[in-house]
């Protein structure tokens, strides 16, 4: 007796966080050919027996773009907090096991890497990327500029090299991605993350109210829409931390970057008002941390305005290194 499995030809594999990480997380892929590929998953391994999995979904949004057919299934009513093993099949075969794990509902502890800035050498992302699966975070926060040119070789590379976060068991990580200036459009995040917003800008919040994360958008005006959305979402947030990521820093850390002046004038009192804690900055190629600042108009004591508040001040990390 002979048995024979046949594999499905997808690549390129991403999980993306866009909505609420204990209950719901998105799977996206390069569907390379075949045709009807049907996502089965299961908080029992059943390896590559899709008929035993006992959920099954049919694709939410497919675009090609950047030369990949990107396909985005979205599952929901997860249960927190638990392993979830998922299958690929379509009409050339299955694809390999994979799985990840939901993020706690409760005020667990959680650990998170954020950087930004993989474009211009491969090999330290590629690293990079490695220390991903053995770290084993709940999410990735990705500053963007994660290519350089925005072609669609590049993005084929740096999904190629993406898939050096999966562990060594198949455990795959989410991705919280924000949009650089080396990504030409918003579609860039948007057509390969299926963010939940075209804009760029949006909120994820983690435990039971523990920890919320907004990614904003420094490639569009950082005041009008985006401003009023940020502060409603600040106003009326009730978690205990909040962090903020985007790309281009308010006060660069590097002589040849401009300053980012409209972002300090539209975010920087919002974070101190509303207790934003921590920012992750990309796009200078450095590494900093702050003291804790506040924003302030003194020019006697302020410096770029900012100065020092070791009670209720923000720390601004990364610049994308």
């Amino acid at each position: 007796m002979t048995s024979l499995v046949t594999f499905s030809f997808n690549n390129k594999y991403r999980l993306v966080i866009t909505d609420n990480p204990a209950t719901t997380i998105t799977l996206g892929w390069n569907q390379v050919s075949g045709s009807s590929p049907i996502l089965y998953y299961d908080i029992i391994d059943h390896g590559t027996n899709w008929s035993n999995y006992s959920n099954s979904k049919s694709v939410d949004r497919s675009v090609y773009y950047k030369g990949m057919n990107n396909t985005f299934i979205k599952m929901t009513g997860l249960t927190p907090d638990t392993n979830y093993y998922f299958i690929i099949k379509d009409s050339e075969g299955v694809s390999d096991r994979f799985w990840f794990k939901t993020a706690p509902s409760t005020n667990k502890k959680l650990s998170f890497i954020a950087g930004g800035d993989s474009r211009n050498n491969r090999a330290p992302r590629r690293k990079a990327n490695l220390l991903v699966a053995k770290l084993k975070p709940t999410a990735v926060f990705f500053g963007g500029d994660m290519t350089n040119g925005d072609s669609s070789l590049e993005w084929k590379k740096w999904f190629d090299d993406w898939q050096n976060t999966i562990a060594d068991d198949g455990r795959m990580f989410p991705i919280i991605p924000a949009r650089g200036n080396h990504e030409d459009s918003n579609n860039s995040i948007y057509n390969l993350f299926n963010v939940p917003s075209s804009k760029i800008y949006y909120d994820i919040t983690f435990g039971n109210d523990l920890f919320t994360m907004y990614t904003l958008n420094s490639e569009i005006s950082a005041g009008g829409n985006q401003l009023n959305w940020l502060k409603h979402k600040l106003s009326s947030n009730t978690a205990i931390w909040k962090s903020v990521q985007y790309h281009k820093p308010m006060r660069p850390h590097v002589s040849s970057k401009s300053e980012g002046n409209d972002e300090y004038s539209n975010w920087s009192t919002l974070f101190h008002d509303y207790r934003v804690k921590l920012v992750f900055e990309s796009d200078s190629h450095t590494v900093k941390t702050t003291w804790p600042v506040r924003p302030c108009s003194d020019k006697g004591e302020c410096d770029e305005g900012f100065i020092r508040d070791d009670i209720s001040g923000t720390v601004y990390v990364g610049e994308g290194c």
